[in-house]
């Protein structure tokens, strides 16, 4: 086969694959300094992840506002939001989650509030 026509054959294939990794719905990261970027289209929800320090935590209905300079977001926990400790590099309960906490939070953008998937308490 020619060089020319191997090339139009797969060119193609190329860049569609380059297209659909580009879909995969792995959130991207999120710049620590940005507060709140959005990092993926998931089932029409915008996936989001923010940093900063807890504020306004009510443990009984399992909110809370991240905070960050110039910036703040109301997030929302439910029975599958998954908590981590850094420094014990293990899983814990939303109660271990105070004000004044340092934390990252990855969810879904439900608009009011960030709906989390996960949250890091970072200190």
């Amino acid at each position: 086969m020619r060089p020319r026509a191997l090339i139009s054959l797969c060119l193609p294939l190329v860049v569609a694959s380059v297209a659909l990794a580009g879909c995969s719905g792995a959130a991207s990261p999120v710049s620590p300094s940005s507060g709140g970027v959005p990092a993926s289209q998931v089932s029409g929800a915008q996936a989001i992840g923010v940093t900063g320090v807890v504020r306004d935590l009510s443990l009984e209905a399992r909110t809370f506002t991240v905070a960050w300079r110039g910036g703040a977001r109301a997030v929302r926990a439910d029975a599958d939001t998954v908590v981590w400790s850094q420094q014990t590099n293990s899983r814990v309960r939303f109660g271990a989650l105070a004000n004044g906490q340092q934390v990252a939070v990855r969810g879904t953008d439900e608009g009011r509030y960030v709906l989390a998937r996960s949250i890091v308490i970072e200190q």
